[in-house]
């Protein structure tokens, strides 16, 4: 009787220590999925920056942020990183979690969801904002290529996160069993 329920007890320890595991891989791989996303959004912006200079005819200054411009990436990229991580966690949890319960691993699903995530926020932010409450938003070419960055840099920490953790997803459930959505 003893045995059998050491053996009881030590089981659910070690099921209990790959949840854990498999939380702290989760965590890891959102926060990197995300600073990625940060340094994509930063790059757009910079390099949109740099390209108005330049035909502005701002031949120095633009000379002068070449030099400068890795270093406003590293910062600019962390900056938006946060943003990224606090505007999306609700749209990525939904979706890790579902991943996690259905065992998919596939590139293409954490690739699209992540082009998802990045439009749902990105909506919820403008509707905050006020530009979504009018029939006829103003929208400027500027908006919408910042939405198309933003989509691109939620597919990108997507398959960022994919590589991460999501190859892996359902692990923890029982391990040697096959996936319902192999990797593609």
């Amino acid at each position: 009787m003893l045995q059998l329920w050491i053996k009881h007890v030590s089981g659910n320890a070690r099921q209990l220590a790959g949840v854990l595991q498999r939380l702290g891989t989760i965590v890891v791989a959102y926060m990197a999925a995300s600073l990625v996303s940060g340094l994509v959004i930063a790059l757009a912006v910079l390099l949109s920056m740099l390209a108005k200079m330049l035909y502005a005819g701002n031949w120095q200054e633009a000379a002068t942020y070449t030099l400068t411009g890795p270093a406003w990436l590293i910062m600019f990229g962390f900056v938006a990183s946060f943003a990224v991580a606090g505007f999306a966690f609700l749209p990525a949890m939904l979706v890790i979690g579902l991943a996690e319960a259905l065992r998919v691993r596939s590139a293409a699903f954490y690739g699209s969801w992540g082009a998802i995530a990045a439009i749902v926020s990105f909506s919820v932010f403008i509707i905050r904002e006020g530009h979504g409450s009018r029939a006829s938003p103003d929208w400027t070419v500027g908006d919408v290529a910042y939405g198309l960055v933003l989509v691109a840099a939620g597919a990108i920490g997507g398959l960022a996160y994919w590589t991460l953790a999501g190859a892996n997803a359902g692990n923890w459930r029982e391990p040697g069993t096959k996936p319902a959505i192999d990797r593609s």
